[in-house]
């Protein structure tokens, strides 16, 4: 999630791989808080359980929280858990959730570049 815009998607987890269910990219400023974003994107793609979360935000991630960047917003990992209402929820700075990314490519994906 950024200042500009949020980029949000719903998976159902199978046996070997999760299959997404719904993509959304919604502008940040729309919205007074990201829970808010968080249940209207949940409720427009039928609602249903939130098993785990994972939440990329643009800012320093310190004690379960951050104040954003771009936007005038406090996210806690707290209130997401409670707004999704699931125990199983992470609150990453955005550059480390690129890099946990990363670590899922298949080889063919990477270049040297020196």
């Amino acid at each position: 999630m950024g200042g500009t815009n949020t980029r949000l998607a719903l998976y159902e987890l199978g046996a070997d791989v999760a299959a997404p269910l719904a993509e959304a990219r919604l502008a940040s400023a729309e919205h007074a808080r990201l829970e808010a974003m968080l249940c209207d994107f949940l409720d427009a793609h039928g609602g249903g359980e939130v098993a785990s979360a994972c939440i990329a935000v643009a800012g320093p991630v310190i004690d379960g929280g951050v104040d954003l960047t771009n936007l005038p917003w406090r996210v806690e990992a707290a209130s997401l858990s409670e707004a999704l209402d699931t125990k199983r929820l992470s609150l990453l700075n955005d550059l480390e959730a690129t890099a946990f990314g990363m670590l899922h490519l298949p080889s063919d994906r990477f270049a040297v570049l020196q």
